[in-house]
């Protein structure tokens, strides 16, 4: 990629080229630095798949061959050589960045389904389908806290982990007990 290239940097909040103080920039070691169709050399392109996956497994052995199960998938069905895999854990399970080298361009489309076919959430990849439909440019982000969360007046605490969890609908039987 030359140096006239240039991609938006949200880290610093301005256009910038790569390898512009890239080295320290929190976003870039996450993944979320996305310069959408960064030339790695002739004829590649690199992408970053992004996934939320709501569930984190006590034995570190499944995620291992999770990633591994993803790598074959993009490897050998679609022809991407897998350079990079990240994870990270959440509040309910953990965020993975997977970057891919290409040998043509992806559209957006095409790395939204990506995501999807290797697991990502399906309701954000929905919401992500609209956002590209729309015209977003900064469609496919992943956020590490809730932004919202519907309210109720029942909860019940998990005796496991302490979580508190909001009860949405009540079965009938209880809503007469309750009035």
């Amino acid at each position: 990629m030359s140096s006239e290239e240039k991609f938006w940097c949200g880290w610093r909040g301005r256009w910038a080229s790569l390898g512009d103080e890239c080295a320290e920039c929190p976003e870039r070691a996450r993944g979320e630095c996305d310069p959408r169709s960064e030339l790695l050399s002739a004829g590649r392109y690199r992408y970053v798949l992004k996934l939320d996956v709501d569930w984190m497994p006590d034995d570190p052995r499944w995620l291992e061959e999770w990633k591994g199960a993803r790598r074959l998938v993009l490897e050998r069905m679609y022809g991407l050589e897998v350079l990079r895999f990240y994870t990270e854990r959440t509040e309910r399970g953990f965020h993975a960045w997977i970057h891919v080298a290409s040998p043509r361009r992806l559209g957006d489309a095409d790395v939204n389904r990506l995501q999807f076919v290797l697991g990502d959430d399906a309701t954000r990849c929905k919401i992500n389908a609209e956002k590209i439909k729309a015209g977003i440019r900064d469609w496919n982000r992943l956020f590490s806290r809730v932004i919202w969360r519907r309210r109720s007046k029942y909860y019940v605490r998990c005796m496991r982990c302490g979580a508190v969890i909001p009860i949405l609908r009540l079965p009938r039987e209880e809503k007469k007990l309750n009035s």
